[in-house]
């Protein structure tokens, strides 16, 4: 029986190594470039249209709802929490949430 070559088990290693490791870098470099003035801003945004929902007629729900999604992936790509349940997620939810955001079309 061969045994796996050197190269793949160091692709294998830095491929796991990138997977676990990849979101917390990339939200340490979004909240290394967003300034806390921003945060806050979109913080009370977010504020404003979870309060604002409920009054809100039919149609306009949607479109804020959007905005809702927009603004809570925009925090969790940064590493911060908004509006948060403690659920278990798999190590696959971090690039869900970073794919959404990226492919998410920009208002």
């Amino acid at each position: 029986m061969r045994l796996p070559s050197f190269k793949l088990i160091l692709w294998a290693v830095l491929l796991v190594t990138a997977i676990n490791a990849g979101p917390g870098a990339l939200h340490t470099i979004y909240r290394y470039v967003t300034p806390d003035a921003e945060i806050e801003a979109m913080r009370e945004e977010y504020e404003e249209l979870a309060d604002s929902e409920r009054t809100l007629d039919p149609e306009e729900r949607p479109a804020s709802i959007r905005r809702r999604l927009h603004l809570h992936l925009w925090f969790h790509v940064r590493g911060l929490n908004i509006d948060e349940d403690d659920a278990e997620h798999s190590m696959w939810h971090p690039w869900g949430e970073f794919i959404d955001y990226w492919t998410m079309p920009t208002e």
